[in-house]
């Protein structure tokens, strides 16, 4: 995934990006680079404020004002939602907190797992899920608190299990 503020980095303790952002002065604290990489990261749909909160250590108020932005910044999301591997939305389920919402990206891999004939119980220890998800998701159902632009529910309803 092109940008990831750090969380998929080989070594996330030493990464520039991730500890600019640990450090919770994001308005005029943080170097241009830095602020665009979290801008674009924030834009992208289907991350829950839970999920942004405890992978970046920080508190919900810090991250509740930048998450958004998606109309924007839809050529970068793009992008960078189309960058992302197999390995990095099987990274991303494993980092949210323990009984989290799985992030959407995420989902519509274990959707691509499905299809491509992998086996329940791998996709259950590799996203760190259970049964019932995985069977919701064979059915196509999304789940999302946070309503998804126009552009991402069409990727909900074009699979068929």
């Amino acid at each position: 995934m092109k940008w990831h503020c750090g969380l998929l980095s080989e070594q996330p303790a030493a990464d520039r990006t991730l500890n600019w952002i640990k450090r919770g002065h994001w308005v005029g604290g943080l170097p241009a680079d830095v602020e665009r990489e979290l801008t674009i990261w924030m834009a992208m749909p289907g991350f829950s404020l839970a999920f942004h909160s405890h992978t970046l250590q920080v508190s919900r108020q810090l991250v509740y004002p930048w998450m958004g932005g998606y109309d924007q910044l839809k050529a970068e999301v793009a992008e960078n939602w189309l960058s992302a591997t197999r390995d990095d939305c099987v990274r991303l389920a494993q980092l949210r907190p323990s009984k989290g919402e799985l992030p959407v990206i995420s989902q519509l891999q274990i959707m691509n797992d499905l299809k491509a004939g992998a086996k329940v119980v791998e996709i259950i220890r590799d996203y760190r899920t259970n049964h019932q998800t995985v069977a919701e998701l064979r059915r196509g159902a999304i789940k999302s608190r946070r309503p998804l632009p126009s552009g991402f529910a069409l990727l909900t309803n074009s699979i068929v299990l």
